[in-house]
């Protein structure tokens, strides 16, 4: 219990928000979570999920399972020079969207520039915005609060603890 109270503490340090569990499976499972949460709990009673076109498949995969099942919709945005586009996403984003998924650093590597942008975006329009990163990235950049995160998400198995039994160790945090 003291490791997963130390774990769920060291989570809410570097994110800065209130709250997080003490592990999801993996960073798919976790993306279609939040997915589930922000269509729950957000003002606006829209039904889009959009991430970003250079989501791992796997976790595209998941999510879209996750969305099947509450009647949501995945939908991808551009990025550009390895950031997201945010004149193509500021005209995807209205109020059919729940959530706005971003990562950084992202699959290839970018730490993406205009978090706070993309946070506003979705705000204005009602929807969550959910961050992927991983507790090393974290302890570099901006805590994801201070630029508007409802929700961050990640894989944890940085910190040295490989899959048992093909399960990963992930963060979540709101």
């Amino acid at each position: 219990l003291q490791a997963l109270f130390e774990f769920q503490s060291m989570i809410v340090e570097l994110t800065g928000l209130d709250v997080a569990n003490c592990s999801m499976y993996d960073v798919a499972s976790a993306l279609g979570e939040a997915a589930l949460l922000a269509a729950r709990v957000r003002e606006t009673s829209g039904s889009r999920i959009l991430i970003p076109e250079t989501v791992r498949s796997e976790r595209r995969s998941v999510v879209e399972n996750y969305a099947d099942g509450a009647a949501l919709t995945v939908e991808t945005y551009p990025l550009a020079d390895g950031n997201a586009d945010l004149d193509a996403l500021s005209e995807l984003v209205d109020e059919d969207v729940a959530m706005v998924y971003a990562e950084s650093p992202t699959s290839r590597g970018a730490i993406e520039e205009r978090l706070s942008e993309i946070a506003s975006l979705a705000d204005d329009h009602g929807a969550a915005f959910c961050l992927g990163s991983d507790p090393v990235a974290l302890a570099l950049l901006k805590e994801p609060a201070a630029i508007g995160t409802d929700i961050v998400i990640g894989d944890a198995s940085v910190l040295g603890l490989s899959a048992s039994h093909w399960m990963g160790l992930c963060l979540f945090a709101v």
